[in-house]
C-alpha cells in the first residue's frame, strides 16, 4: 500500500505557463506516449474506498429487463481489493423451482495478486460458503465486478501489459479533443486478433471515457464485443477526475450494467484490517489450492446449503471435519510436493520498493513525493541518483523528514513545449540494481 498521498505544491510554475500556453504541440503523441501519460496518471489513483449500485439488464428483442441488482461496498488498493457485494436477483431462473431457489446472495471477497477469498452467504440461514484459490492479475477476473478503477482503467479484464503497442495507433478527433488509441491486445490467433479502442481525454488528465472492445477478422469489419462509458465526472481535492455513473454493454448477447457511485474517497489511508475478512463459524471452506475441505467450526443444527441455485448440498457434501494439526501437515506437505513437481525456484529479488514508478507530471506542481518500503526494519539508504533529461529537469531531491519517504522537485525545461519526460535512477545501499522512476509532462498544448 503506499504510504502517503499526494500533497499540492504551492510551487506554481505560473511563469512557463504564461510564456508557452500559446504554443503549438506540433506532433500527434505515439501511441508509445499516450500509453506513458495514461500510465503515469493511472498511477495518481492510489487507493479507493466507496459504494455502488449496479443494475444488470438484458435486452432482448429490443425490449429491456432489469435482471439483478448489486449493491456494492468496495475498498482497493494497489495490490490488493477487497468487496462485499449483495446480489438480489429479480426473476426466477428457469427450471428453478422457488423453494429451491434464494434471491439474495451475498459475496465477500478479498483478492491480492497471489491469492482469491470468497464468503457466499444467503439471507435463508442456509450454511455459508467459502473458497480460496490462487489468482493472478487482473483482479477484475476473480472481483466479478467493474469498480470506479476498473472503469477508468481497465482493458476489459485484459493486463496493460499483453498490449502490442508495436501495432497500436492513435488519432485525435479535432470535434471531441479526444484521442482515440486502438491497442492490439496480445499477439494475433489464427485469423482474428483483439483490440481495444479508448478514447482519451486529455482535459480530465488522460483518463480514458469511453471504450471498446473488438475481436477483428483478416479482410472482415470489428466486431464490437463490449462498449464501456463513463460519465459525470468529478474532480477530488487533488484534482483527479472521477466518474459516478459509467454503463457497460455486452453485445452477445446484448445485456447492460448500469453503475452509479454512491460514496467514494480517493487516495486516504486504508488500514489492512478494511482489506481483510474471516470465514463466520460454520463455513463450509474448500481450498482449492490444495485440494482440501473444512469447516471452520461445527454446527450442528444449520440449514443445508446451496452451492448453485437450485442444487442443494446434503450434510456429508458440506461438513467436513474442523482443521486440526494433521490436517495443516497434510496442506504442508502436499504445497512442497507441488513446488518440486514444478521445479519452483525462489526468485532473487530487490528488498527495496518505490511507488509510484511513473508520475505524471502538471503545470501546477513542482514536488512529488516517492514512498519507499524495504522488506526489513533498515533505513534505506541512498548512495548515488541519475536524472535523464528529456524535457524535465531535476531541481533538487530530498528526504521528507521521514527514513520512508523522498521528495522530487521537477520543472519542465522552457525549451520543451511538447510531451516531456526524465527518468529518475536510485542506487541504495545493498542493492545490486538501481531503481528507475519515469515523470512524464503532457504537451502544453493537449491538441495535435
Amino acid at each position: 500500500m503506499d504510504l502517503f498521498k499526494l500533497s499540492r505544491s504551492t510551487a506554481i510554475l505560473s511563469a512557463i505557463v504564461a510564456i508557452y500556453s500559446f504554443v503549438f504541440a506540433g506532433e500527434v503523441l505515439s501511441p508509445e506516449q499516450l500509453v506513458l501519460l495514461m500510465e503515469a496518471s493511472r498511477e495518481r489513483y492510489r487507493t479507493m474506498d466507496g459504494e455502488i449500485k449496479m443494475i444488470n439488464r438484458e435486452v432482448i428483442d429490443g425490449n429491456e429487463e432489469d435482471i439483478f441488482t448489486r449493491d456494492i461496498v468496495f475498498r482497493r488498493t494497489s495490490d490488493k481489493s477487497f468487496s462485499r457485494v449483495i446480489r438480489t436477483s429479480l426473476s426466477y431462473p428457469e427450471g428453478v423451482s422457488p423453494e429451491d431457489f434464494t434471491a439474495t446472495l451475498i459475496y465477500t471477497r478479498t483478492l491480492t495478486k497471489d491469492v482469491a477469498k470468497v464468503l457466499i452467504e444467503g439471507i435463508d440461514g442456509r450454511v455459508p460458503q467459502g473458497y480460496i484459490k490462487r489468482t493472478s492479475p487482473p483482479l477484475f477476473k476473480d472481483k466479478r465486478f467493474y469498480d470506479v478503477y476498473d472503469s477508468m482503467w481497465g482493458l476489459f479484464g485484459i493486463p496493460w501489459s499483453k498490449v502490442n503497442l508495436s501495432e497500436s495507433t492513435v488519432v485525435f478527433e479535432e470535434d471531441t479533443s479526444l484521442y482515440l488509441i486502438r491497442l492490439k491486445m496480445g499477439d494475433s490467433h489464427k485469423g482474428w486478433s483483439l483490440f481495444a479502442i479508448l478514447y482519451v481525454d486529455p482535459a480530465k488528465g488522460y483518463v480514458p471515457v469511453k471504450k471498446k472492445y473488438l475481436k477483428k477478422y483478416e479482410q472482415d469489419d470489428d466486431i464490437v464485443l463490449i462498449t464501456s462509458n463513463c460519465s459525470d465526472f468529478r474532480q477530488t481535492e487533488e484534482g483527479l477526475w472521477i466518474p459516478y455513473e459509467y454503463i457497460s454493454t455486452y453485445m452477445r448477447p446484448i445485456h447492460k450494467i448500469f453503475a452509479k457511485v454512491h460514496k467514494l474517497q480517493v487516495n486516504n489511508l486504508i488500514s489492512d484490517d478494511k482489506l481483510d475478512f474471516a470465514f463466520p463459524p460454520g463455513t463450509a471452506v474448500k481450498d482449492k489450492r490444495y485440494g482440501i475441505k473444512y469447516n471452520v467450526e461445527n454446527t450442528t443444527n444449520a440449514d443445508l446449503s446451496v452451492n448453485n441455485l437450485g442444487a442443494k448440498n446434503t450434510k456429508e457434501d458440506v461438513y467436513q471435519k474442523d482443521a486440526n494439526e494433521k490436517d495443516l501437515m497434510s496442506v504442508a506437505l502436499k504445497a512442497k510436493q507441488l513446488l518440486a513437481e514444478k521445479n519452483y525456484t525462489i526468485k532473487e529479488e530487490a528488498t527495496i520498493e518505490i511507488s509510484p514508478t511513473s508520475v505524471f507530471v502538471g503545470t501546477d506542481k513542482s514536488s512529488y513525493k516517492l514512498s519507499i518500503r524495504k522488506d526489513n526494519a533498515a533505513k534505506p539508504v541512498l548512495e548515488s541518483s541519475d536524472f535523464k533529461d528529456e524535457g524535465l529537469m531535476l531541481s533538487s531531491l530530498e528526504r521528507d523528514g521521514l527514513p520512508d519517504c523522498l521528495v522530487v522537485y521537477v520543472s519542465r525545461n522552457p525549451s520543451c513545449s511538447g510531451l516531456a519526460k526524465g527518468i529518475l535512477s536510485l542506487k541504495f545501499e545493498g542493492e545490486s540494481q538501481q531503481l528507475n522512476i519515469v515523470f512524464v509532462a503532457p504537451p502544453l498544448v493537449d491538441r495535435p
